[in-house]
């Protein structure tokens, strides 16, 4: 049996500092999640995909806005029509026992089924053991009975959305999630743990976490692979990851120079697109401005901010203090960004800037 494997896209109109602004038909982040399912589904088909298991986090809270909600249609209805199991993640949840989340209309579609409760799907050749988020420890044990309860001689493959002990988030390790593990060498049947949860990718023996199928913020690490998907073969437990090529990828980085700055977007994939945050002395902070707005269609950069380290001046100033900088100059800018990218306002767009160019004016 062939599976297609995704997680975490956290449908969002926006995600840190990729604003809400207009894309071809949503916002900028929703059209490239548009088009990444599109171009997901384009793979599984190709790759000849019996079932596809989404890990969770489908949405990024349990209430969709109205275009977050149509963009999400629009995505799913790509779909060649495999059948797609849902493992409910902990950012769609209302309530504790995960009956109420923002997924639940999915079950509606005619090839996704949602799956709020730890569930065992015999398929083919193996067992599935399907476990979403759950905020109750004391229902972990189901996991592990029911897997004492499996034939051992049937391979067994465990999806999740769930912490495990021993996993690093971000210098915090986690000490109360699953026991990985007891589930490796306790159930010599299970083949493959594939969680999702976390967003980036690892693989280390039979425990894999899937990644995101996008960039979603700064905390994203692409240190083994960028996001994309997972095409996995139950017959051989071989697998394969292809990166998403619409995937909009978080950089933050330190540099003392343009040069430093030049040399370190040089080694990144000019055709990725790419937000950055860019933390630099505040003598020149200004002289990056400039350079990042000239070539940011050279490194393909759809956003950034500037973070200016305060110096030492006449030995008055000893702080490593920080400062944020939108890429807007100024208040004004700001203000008419913002305008500029609205869909639905009070007034004529062109009115309100020119009340704002008369009335207030500003550096351009």
């Amino acid at each position: 049996m062939i599976l297609g494997l995704y997680s975490d896209c956290h449908f969002s109109i926006s995600s840190s500092i990729l604003s809400r602004i207009n894309g071809y038909k949503y916002s900028e982040r929703l059209d490239m999640l548009v088009n990444s399912f599109k171009w997901m589904y384009e793979q599984f088909k190709s790759n000849n995909v019996d079932l596809i298991i989404n890990g969770g986090d489908l949405t990024n809270t349990d209430l969709l806005h109205p275009e977050e909600n149509s963009a999400l249609s629009e995505a799913l209805s790509y779909n060649p029509g495999i059948q797609e199991l849902y493992v409910l993640g902990n950012h769609e949840i209302k309530n504790k026992d995960s009956s109420i989340s923002s997924v639940s209309i999915l079950n509606g579609y005619p090839n996704i089924e949602v799956f709020n409760k730890i569930t065992l799907i015999q398929k083919g050749d193996c067992n599935l053991l399907l476990v979403p988020y759950m905020a109750d420890k004391d229902k972990y044990e189901e996991i592990y009975s029911t897997l004492s309860n499996l034939d051992k001689s049937v391979s067994c493959y465990v999806f999740s959305h769930m912490s495990y002990i021993g996993e690093n988030y971000n210098n915090y390790i986690e000490t109360n999630g699953l026991d990985k593990e007891r589930l490796i060498y306790s159930y010599p049947n299970i083949k493959g743990i594939w969680n999702g949860h976390i967003h980036n990718i690892r693989d280390n023996g039979i425990y894999h976490q899937i990644g995101s199928l996008v960039g979603n913020s700064f905390s994203d690490s692409y240190s083994e692979g960028n996001p994309g998907i997972v095409i996995l073969d139950t017959n051989t437990n071989n697998f394969i990851r292809i990166p998403n090529p619409y995937a909009i990828l978080f950089h933050k980085m330190e540099c003392e120079s343009i040069r430093s700055l030049t040399s370190k977007l040089g080694k990144l994939d000019k055709n990725t697109g790419k937000c950055i945050r860019v933390e630099v002395p505040s003598s020149i902070k200004d002289n990056i401005y400039e350079y990042i707005e000239q070539n940011k269609n050279k490194y393909n950069i759809h956003e950034y901010r500037i973070k200016a380290k305060y110096e030492k001046v006449n030995n008055s100033v000893n702080t490593n203090e920080t400062e944020s900088l939108s890429h807007y100059r100024s208040p004004y800018d700001a203000l008419k960004g913002f305008i500029d990218v609205q869909s639905s306002l009070p007034y004529e767009k062109s009115d309100m800037i020119k009340f704002l160019d008369t009335y207030i004016g500003g550096t351009t």
